[in-house]
């Protein structure tokens, strides 16, 4: 087998709605972080779930850092470009300004946890992120830049269901083992779209147009494959009883090899399907779309 390389991210976990189950779709591990005096109350579950987690090495603690030097750290373009978003708030009069305060908040989270990314020495086989709160700051000059991979990560997330809570963490990792290949797949093109001059709106709209038209081929291909599907599988309970009863094991032998070309000829489709990048999306919002609230 290839090895798929990991692609780990950097996030604070000090709010509740930190949702790593969602992020756990396309990220391998998580370095995190947060405030000794953070406000919110850290319940049994949720120090279950870490601990958890560590066992599993998803999750490890970021290198311990140190308010001072952080400041020391700053320039001005990290204030100009990093509260480019709460400014763009602000003149929106129609915003509540206890709205402005908890996003002038997450900008200064974000510009730390870009900080901490900076402090760990990442593998040579490993893709290391920023997982911020707060959309991706534009540079203060105006000036378009190629987009980076922290950058397509986080706009490609936006497009994975998020898994209810009562979705086990096992199920979680059982998904991405199954799909690992079209895992796999999905994160070499959103590397590929990183190193093309493309905006931002232009990677969302090349997602969103590779997930409309595999979306488009696969419903195609279920009508299709419907009719015949049934015909191998819907059959009288009085004939499978029969054919057991009577050993008539061709039938049976006959039925299994038909269902295995079904899935020979799906995965076939799949393969050529337009916009077959995004399969993986594709499957994970069909796995957990009864306990899903898509974006």
């Amino acid at each position: 087998l290839g090895h798929m390389r990991h692609l780990d991210g950097v996030v604070y976990i000090g709010n509740p709605g930190t949702d790593l189950k969602r992020k756990a779709l396309l990220f391998d591990r998580f370095h995190v972080w947060e405030f000794h005096d953070d406000e919110h109350v850290k319940t049994e579950d949720y120090e279950a779930e870490i601990d958890y987690l560590r066992s599993k090495d998803i999750v490890i603690d970021a290198p311990s850092f140190r308010l001072e030097d952080f400041s020391e750290s700053l320039e001005q373009h990290h204030f100009t470009d990093g509260f480019a978003f709460v400014r763009d708030l602000e003149t929106k009069r129609t915003i509540p300004p206890e709205y402005i305060e908890q996003a002038s908040l997450a900008s200064a989270r974000d510009l730390l946890n870009r900080y901490i990314l900076s402090k760990i020495n990442r593998a040579p086989d490993c893709d290391l992120v920023s997982i911020c709160e707060l959309p991706p700051p534009v540079p203060s000059d105006g000036k378009s830049t190629p987009l980076n991979v922290t950058t397509v990560a986080s706009i490609a997330l936006e497009r994975f269901p998020a898994p209810d809570p009562t979705t086990s963490w096992e199920d979680i990792l059982a998904f991405k083992a199954e799909e690992r290949d079209k895992e796999w797949a999905f994160r070499r093109w959103i590397h590929s779209l990183a190193t093309k001059n493309l905006s931002e709106a232009e990677i969302r709209e090349e997602i969103e147009w590779s997930l409309n038209e595999y979306s488009k081929a696969m419903v195609v291909h279920k009508i299709k494959a419907s009719q015949s599907f049934i015909d191998v599988l819907v059959i009288s309970p009085l004939e499978i009883i029969e054919n057991i009863v009577k050993l008539n094991w061709s039938k049976i032998a006959k039925g299994l090899l038909q269902v295995k070309k079904r899935k020979v000829e799906l995965m076939e489709v799949e393969m050529k399907a337009p916009g077959r990048e995004s399969a993986y999306i594709f499957d994970a919002r069909n796995r957990f779309a009864a306990k899903t609230s898509q974006v």
